[in-house]
Parts: structure tokens; sequence; C-alpha cells
């Protein structure tokens, strides 16, 4: 027997090998197996089987799995967010499901007639008999599986049950406030929870977003709420992960991976602020948890949500071209933020710094809880010379250069130069030094220097999981100031008196064609889960961008979508981006041609919008724009794949 076999590298073909008469029994369609691949030894999915011998084929070494573990419409799954993601099979197949480590960490063996054997952990008996003896005694049924975490036997997924005729399988955005969402979600999950059916709730992030909306639904359902995330213990990830399998009326909870969990009959599947860009995986397989979830409803026939607080562009075109129930609520007017929110304008950064640092000290000590946004958690940014108005610039490529905190030196992030930070200016040689935009700690530090018996903290991604506690903790006595970036519209239960806007409408710049729905989206999730009572917008800028412009929803989404369509930009094209990786630039732009050859001999070059190079050391980078339809890349894109130093990303959010 040959198997070709999908490996969970980025390389666009699958590799054949031979099976060994004792391994034949136990190898089946989409069974992981154990191959040699580059002097080591790797697990890969079988992906098809096939008569024969070959005696110049390597043979695979042992297979991992007793019976397949794909129920249902996972397979059909997978296979498309390969073709949609342009993704090799292999990356794919490694998402759906844990690691064969893993299960077997929580399994023991039964064997009524072997002493020797009976409750002894998989792991154990597998080291001490062999993986292929155990796979003919659970073939021959002379020992089951148990599983740890549940203490029911590991076996088969039983197939989920035809839908009953008359049970109308909704699709619907909801677009309102985070309270009316957790009302709509929590009326519509009994009947699914009734019949049987499991529930899966994906959710941004785990820690304070995901956290809130866990704790919230515990207190209506209790024990059936639960949680599969990479944030959470590997043990009560599994415990997850062996109930949803088998058992129904459960509701459960995870991060965008946990859209390819292998449940039992998926009833409902609600994408909770599916405008969140943390639903875009980029490492690997880079597929859009939001889009997988639509597909998923689909081919399982099963009920989807989509609710978010703000309008997302791509999930409004999505429904409105799916056949989805759009309900919009205009939560922001309906609450008066307009006549709440007010415009300051700034001379200079420094300037805006004194305001914000007067307006938060004064609230503070009145026992108020102020919050902060900036767009940047760092220090700062571009460092600007106040007296003649210059960038500081690197003398190598010209770019604006950024200042290292740690090590007191200037960087250049297009080049990575780094140079001693001498305190002038080199074009008037004055020493008014300043940040032309400024971030999360550099706020935080001015804060606590002026106003040093007041509490603040700082929440940006990186320090979400440390801060999340501490800020939610009841207050004493002063108020608190909050200096954080898009981290703090996950904050949900911990209101603010105040939220000022610092840079607020930087992400023009730094948002690509996305820039205008992003201002919209971080605003309202900011009102969302903070509630301010007044919100202050500070800007340097001639023409400032006025909050209040992106707080209807409808009027907004409307003259986004008509922009994008007159543009041909996403989401009515597609759009792939190509980049060529290498050590050297020659190398690089070896790899460059050899793209543009595959691109050319397909007749794609209509396509091709044009090349930029990115200098990332210690990697030159050649980067390939294509817009198209959605097979755009569907006959070439293993060809690509198979070109080293390539990589593919399917709808990037930004371009």
């Amino acid at each position: 027997m040959i198997v070709d076999v999908a490996l969970p590298i980025p390389v666009g073909r699958s590799f054949s090998y031979g099976v060994p008469g004792e391994l034949v029994p136990y190898v089946f369609e989409l069974a992981r197996v154990l191959v040699p691949f580059r002097y080591r030894q790797t697990a890969g999915v079988v992906v098809a089987l096939r008569e024969g011998k070959d005696q110049r084929l390597k043979s695979i070494e042992g297979v991992l799995d007793f019976f397949p573990l794909f129920p249902d419409e996972l397979p059909e799954l997978l296979l498309w967010s390969s073709s949609f993601y342009v993704t090799p099979a292999g990356l794919v197949f490694k998402h759906a499901l844990p690691s064969a480590g893993d299960m077997e960490r929580f399994l023991t063996v039964e064997a009524a007639g072997r002493a020797d054997m009976d409750g002894l952990p998989v792991r154990k008996a597998i080291r001490r008999y062999g993986r292929a003896r155990l796979l003919q005694l659970h073939k021959d049924g002379l020992i089951d599986l148990r599983e740890t975490l549940t203490g029911k036997t590991f076996s088969p997924s039983v197939p989920a049950p035809l839908r009953p005729d008359g049970i109308e399988r909704g699709k619907v955005l909801l677009i309102d406030s985070v309270e009316e969402r957790l009302a709509y979600y929590n009326g519509i999950i009994p009947d699914h929870l009734e019949r049987g059916g499991n529930v899966l709730i994906l959710v941004p992030d785990y820690y304070a977003a995901g956290a809130w909306f866990a704790r919230r639904l515990k207190e209506t359902w209790g024990p059936r709420v639960l949680w599969f995330s990479s944030g959470t213990p590997v043990k009560q990830r599994m415990e997850t992960w062996f109930k949803s399998r088998r058992e129904g009326g459960n509701i459960v909870l995870g991060n965008k991976s946990c859209v390819f969990l292998p449940l039992s009959d998926l009833s409902l599947l609600i994408v909770e602020r599916c405008d969140d860009d943390e639903y875009k995986n980029e490492e690997g397989f880079k597929f859009n948890a939001v889009r997988v979830a639509v597909e998923r409803a689909r081919l399982r026939e099963a009920s989807i949500v989509l609710g978010c607080a703000a309008c997302s562009i791509d999930a409004l075109h999505l429904a409105r071209t799916g056949g989805f129930e759009v309900n919009c609520n205009e939560w922001p007017a309906c609450t008066g933020y307009a006549e709440r929110t007010t415009n300051v304008p700034s001379l200079s950064t420094g300037g805006t710094i004194d305001l914000i640092s007067t307006e938060a000290g004064e609230a503070a000590r009145q026992g108020s809880r102020v919050a902060i946004y900036t767009p940047r958690k760092d220090q700062g940014f571009y460092l600007k010379c106040h007296a003649c108005r210059e960038t500081l610039a690197c003398p190598g490529c010209g770019e604006p250069l950024g200042y290292d905190r740690g090590s007191g030196n200037l960087s250049c992030p297009s080049c990575g130069a780094r140079l001693p930070y001498e305190g002038t200016c080199p074009q008037c040689g004055s020493n008014a030094i300043g940040f032309s935009r400024i971030g999360a700690l550099f706020i935080e530090e001015q804060l606590r220097r002026t106003h040093p018996h007041l509490s603040v903290t700082r929440i940006t991604g990186d320090s979400l999981k440390k801060e999340i506690a501490a800020v939610r903790a009841p207050r004493q006595g002063d108020g608190a100031i909050l200096v954080g970036t898009q981290s703090l519209s996950k904050l949900y239960s911990l209101p603010v008196d105040k939220l000022l806007l610092a840079g607020w409408e930087e992400l023009r710049k730094i948002g690509g064609y996305r820039s205008e729905e992003r201002m919209h989206q971080l605003l309202l999730n900011l009102l969302d889960a903070l509630a301010p009572r007044s919100i202050i917008s500070y800007s340097t800028r001639k023409e400032p961008a006025d909050p209040r412009d992106y707080l209807h929803i409808s009027s907004f989404a409307e003259r986004e979508l008509k922009k994008r369509r007159e543009a041909q930009f996403p989401p009515f094209v597609r759009v792939f981006l190509l980049e060529a990786r290498a050590r050297t630039a020659a190398r690089a732009d070896a790899t460059l041609k050899k793209v543009r050859k595959v691109i050319s001999d397909a007749g794609l070059e209509d396509a091709l919008l044009g090349t930029l190079p990115l200098e990332r050391p210690p990697y030159h980078i050649r980067r390939l724009i294509l817009k198209g339809d959605e097979g755009l890349l569907k006959d070439v894109f293993e060809e690509l794949h198979d070109i080293p130093g390539v990589d593919i990303e399917a709808d990037p959010t930004s371009f």
C-alpha cells in the first residue's frame, strides 16, 4: 500500500510513503501517521491511499489514531479552508486536532482479561508494548480506551442526527450594544440545548472580553459553559475536547482556533465581536475565523449569529450576499454620545500631553475613573524637532527614526540601523526634541511624573493579562487613570467617567484601506465596553476628525461600502499578498523572479498591482499584491508554495 501524506509544512504538495505490511490494517484516510522527513520524525495526515509498492519510497513509521477523529462536516471544511486561504492542507489539518501526545496523556487502557495492561496509562502502554500491538488489540476488541477526564470510553464520534423538518436555521448579523447582544444570545440558546445540540461561541480573546462573556453565561447556564482556548491549561482544554465531541447540550467558548473543534451535533454558532482583527490568524495557516465559521454553519446546516457593536464591512457584505437577516440598532445615537463628545485642538504633541495630564489628573482627584486611548503602545514613535519642524531621519535610507527606550538609541524601523541619540537636531542644533506621535508608555510616564499620588495603569496587549485583575478590583479613595491601546475596548463591566482620545485619528495613516472602518470600530467598541459619560478627542491637525461623524452605524457603513465598490477593494474583490523572503537581496530577487514566472505562465499579470521591496533585517522581502476573484490562485497556489521562501496570505487585514 502507498499513502499520500500532508505534512504541516508550507509546501504545496503531499508526500508519498510506503506502508509496511504490519501497519496496513490500521491505516485509513485522514489518519495521522508518523513519517520520516528530513532526518527527523514528524506527524502528517493521510489524504489518499492506493494499492501498489514502490521500493524507492520511505515507509511510514507508525499510526497515531485508533479510529477516525474528524466528524461530520469537518473534513470538507478543512479542505475548503485550504483552498480558500491558499494554504497547504497539512498546515490546515494541524489546527483541527490536539496533538496525539495531549490526547494520550488523558487516556488509559481497559483490558478486562489482562491484568498486566488493565488501567495502564496509554503512553506507558505504548512504551511497554509498542503502538502497533495496542492498535491490534483495540481492532480485535480486546481492549478499550477510557478518558480519565470524563470517565467515558474513548470511541469514534457518533454521526449527528439529520435536522428535523420544519426547524429553521437562522442566519443573523446583530449590531447592538453588548448587553443587548448578550440578551439575544441567551434568548436563542435554550432551543438548541433542549434538542441536545451544542452551541459554539467564538470570542476574540481569553483574558478580558472572553472571560467577561464566560462569567456572564455561567450565571445563566452554570457548568454547561466550557472553555477551549490556547489561554486555558491543557487539562481544561482537553476536558472540553473529550466532552464536547461526544455529548450535546454544551456551550463551548473559545478563540479563533476553536472554529475547527470537532463538536458533536453543532447546532448554533455565535461569533461575538465579529469585527475584531484577532479573528485573523497570522501564523502558519492564515485564516479568518469569522469567514470559516460562516462556511462551517453552511456545511452543518447550523444557525449562526455574527454579533458586534460596530459595523464590520466584510461581515455586512457577507450577510447581504449570504441571505442573513441584518439587525442594526443605532445604539450610540440612542445613548446620546454625539451630545457628549468634544473636540479639543492642540498646537503640538507636547501641548496635547499637557491638556491630557490636566484633564485626567483633575478628574481622578475628584474620584473619577479616566481612560486614555492612544494607537501606539510604546514610548512614542517618530522624533521631531519642535524648532525647525523636521523629523529626525535615518542617514542611510531617509526613513523617520524611532527611539529605543531600553538602550537610549535611535533605531530605523526600515533598514534596522541603530544610532546614538545626541539629544539635538542634526538640522538646526536645537535640543527641543519630542515625539511626533505619542504612545501609551510615554503618556503613562508623564502622568506618573506629574501626578505621583494617583493610580495609573497601562493596558496594552502585552500587559492585559497581568493588569486585568488589578483594574477590576474595587476602587478605594481617589479615582484611577487607565492608559492603553485598543485593549481598553475589552474591559467590559469597567465603566469610566471620561474617555480621552489621544491621536485616535492616526489610525487613518496606519489602517491602510480599512483606516476609516478601524476608526469607526475602535471608537464604538471603546464606548460599548467602557460606557463613558463623556468623550474628549485631542488633535494637532488643522482639520481634525470628528468622532461624531463615526457614531451613526448605518450611514457610515453605506459610505464605506460605496467607496470600496467604486475602488474595487475588499470585500468586493479578494486580495492575495505574496512575499518572497531571503537573507540576501540577490536571493530575494531570484525568488521573486520565480514567482513572477508562475504568475505570467498562469496568465495572471493583469491581476498584479505591483512589487514592494521591504527590509526587515536579517531578511530582504519582495512583496506582490494581486486582486481578483475567489479562485484567482486556485490552480497555482501549490506551485507557488513549492518555491522556497514564498509566503502567501489571503485577505490581509491591511495592504
